[in-house]
C-alpha cells in the first residue's frame, strides 16, 4: 500500500506516530501531511534558483519563452538607440562592437559563476552529509572550499 493517502487533493500519511512534527510536517485535524511539498517543486525552476542565487530573492515572474526570443527582444531597445543616437554607419558599427565586447566580457564571467554554482551544488548532493567513510572530508566541513 502507498504510504501516502490522497484525500481532497492532500497527502496524508496513514499514522500520525510514524512521523516526527515540525519541518516539513504538520498537524492538521489529527492527520500529518507533508507541508508544502508541492511548493517546494514549484521553487525548483531554474529561473527562481538564478534569481536567489543573483540578488538573493524570490521571482513570481517566469519568462516561459524561448532563450532566443527572449533575447532577440532585450537587444531590440538597445540596438534601435544606437541606431539613432549614430546614423553614421561607421560610427554604429564601432559602438555596437565596444557594446559587444563589454558583453562578451559579461555573459562569460556569469557562465563562469553558474557552472561554479552548478558545480558546488553537485558536490552538496553527492558528498555532504554523507559518513566519514565515504567522504574523507565530511568532518571537515564539506564543500566550503568548492
Amino acid at each position: 500500500m502507498n504510504q501516502f493517502l490522497k484525500h481532497e487533493g492532500v497527502r496524508k500519511y496513514p499514522s500520525i506516530s510514524k512521523l516526527p512534527t515540525g519541518g516539513m510536517y504538520q498537524s492538521v485535524k489529527g492527520m500529518i501531511q507533508l507541508r508544502d511539498f508541492y511548493e517546494i517543486l514549484d521553487r525548483a525552476h531554474l529561473q527562481k534558483i538564478r534569481a536567489f542565487l543573483d540578488c538573493g530573492c524570490d521571482t513570481d515572474n517566469l519568462d516561459l519563452r524561448p532563450y532566443e526570443q527572449r533575447r532577440q527582444e532585450g537587444e531590440r531597445p538597445i540596438y534601435e538607440f544606437l541606431e539613432k543616437q549614430f546614423p553614421d554607419e561607421q560610427e554604429l558599427d564601432l559602438a555596437v562592437e565596444k557594446l559587444s565586447y563589454a558583453l562578451i566580457a559579461t555573459r562569460d564571467i556569469y557562465m563562469e559563476i553558474g557552472m561554479k554554482a552548478g558545480a558546488r551544488l553537485v558536490y552538496q548532493l553527492l558528498w555532504e552529509n554523507q559518513p566519514e567513510d565515504i567522504c574523507p572530508t565530511a568532518k571537515q566541513g564539506g564543500g566550503k572550499n568548492v
